[in-house]
Order: structure tokens, then sequence, then C-alpha cells
């Protein structure tokens, strides 16, 4: 707890993904170059810092500097301040729309988390491109995504005094922004 922002808000999200996509692990292996990132049952996530990215650049972008120090924190030499805002990871939704938490018990034995499972369960061909626009001469390469239609779970949380509600609602909107996109190729 904060001592001087002792009201704590938190929000359950859900989100379903419209495109394929992917938060890519930044190596491949001896077929693919992106691999995903992946949490201890070997099911894709979204890391809570990448949500925070994303949520911290939106803030900025749509309410200016003051309020996303103000909300995500900053440090500028001997000067700083926590964030106050909080998040968790996402989690993937099984096909009974249930947040998968924790380590799982056989967790192949359901339809959507078996998909999931696999290595690559789809992959995206590409090309590199030259700075004419145009495919490079040498420059193919696969990416590994998942299917449109996955949902997950994540907490957002924010401590605040009794005038916190307007911040914490401003930040809630940003997820139904435009400018809410996650994972792979999202410009």
């Amino acid at each position: 707890m904060i001592v001087s922002k002792p009201i704590y808000h938190q929000a359950r999200v859900e989100i379903e993904a419209l495109t394929p996509h992917g938060v890519h692990a930044g190596h491949g292996d001896t077929t693919h170059d992106v691999l995903l990132v992946r949490d201890a049952n070997g099911l894709p996530y979204l890391p809570a810092t990448g949500l925070a990215g994303v949520l911290r650049h939106l803030c900025r972008e749509k309410y200016g500097e003051q309020l996303e120090q103000e909300l995500f924190g900053y440090a500028k030499g001997e000067l700083g301040q926590t964030s106050l805002v909080q998040l968790t990871a996402g989690v993937v939704h099984n096909q009974h729309n249930q947040p998968c938490e924790g380590l799982l018990n056989e967790p192949g034995h359901d339809a959507v988390l078996a998909l999931l499972l696999q290595d690559k369960p789809l992959v995206r061909q590409r090309v590199r491109l030259n700075e004419l626009g145009s495919a490079a001469h040498t420059g193919k390469f696969d990416v590994t995504c998942i299917p449109a239609g996955v949902r997950y779970s994540f907490f957002i949380g924010y401590w605040s005094d009794e005038s916190g509600r307007e911040h914490f609602d401003r930040l809630l909107a940003l997820l139904s922004s435009a400018g809410f996109r996650l994972g792979h190729g999202t410009r």
C-alpha cells in the first residue's frame, strides 16, 4: 500500500484478438526465425511489461506527459516517483472461456489450449523490404503467430486518493482506443 494513496482501484480486463498476432521471444529455432513468448505451461501470454508499455505510450499520446508520469512514474536524476499502475500478465482462455492461471494439469485435453501448445500454431511468411519498398533479394523470414479469436484476461490496478477515480477511468478508456494494439506487426 502507498500511504499517500490509500485507495486501490482494480479492473479485470478481457480482450479478444481480432487478427493473428504474437508477442515474440526475440529468438528463433532451426526452422523459424521468430517464436512466441510462453508461460510455464507452454501457452502464449501477454507480458505485463508489454501491456504497461503500450498503455504508457497511449497515455502520453492522448493525455500528455504530466498524466503519463503521474500514473506510470518516472526517474529523472535524483527526482522520481514509483508507478501507481500495476498490471498482471495476460493469460489465455480455454475452450470454456475461462482464464488459464497457474500450472495446469494436462492442458492438451482442451481443444483451444492444444492448438496454442503447438510450437507454431500459425506461421506467416514475410520478406524484408529494401530502401525502395520492394522485396529484398535475400530477406525471407517466418513469423510464428497466434490465431485470431484467442482471448486473454489480465488485471489493472491503480493506487489513488479520493480524487483518483477520474484518472483510473481515463486509463481504462485507453483499452478501447484505436491505438491499443498488441503483438508483432502492429504498425
